[in-house]
């Protein structure tokens, strides 16, 4: 990403160096932080001992709002991809992306475990 200049609020041109990687990767940890205290581990799955990772596709607006989730790399079981994609549908908004980042939107990919402990 880079860096950006931020400029402070009293219209004087020297700002803040902002590095937009970290930004974006404070972001995506946020993210992952609210739509991972949604994972439900499916209780079939956990008895059979069906573990695996799902990596989801989030496609989010400058709001904070899920435009649309895919399943971007499967677990290898229909029953994990599944629960990740239910798990995503009861996300109402995520955080607001920092302004700095300013994006129209932009695609997010968002991992689900699942292990048996």
């Amino acid at each position: 990403e880079g860096d950006a200049v931020v400029g402070n609020n009293n219209g004087e041109e020297e700002g803040t160096v902002v590095d937009l990687d970290v930004l974006l990767s404070q972001y995506r940890k946020n993210v992952a932080r609210v739509v991972g205290r949604t994972r439900h581990y499916p209780r079939p799955a956990a008895r059979a001992h069906i573990e695996g990772r799902v990596i989801i596709k989030l496609v989010v607006d400058s709001q904070g709002k899920i435009v649309s989730a895919s399943v971007h790399e499967s677990s290898g079981h229909n029953i994990l991809d599944r629960a990740a994609m239910r798990s995503i549908q009861t996300v109402d908004k995520l955080p607001v992306p920092p302004p700095a980042l300013s994006w129209k939107t932009r695609a997010l990919h968002v991992p689900f475990d699942y292990r048996v402990s």
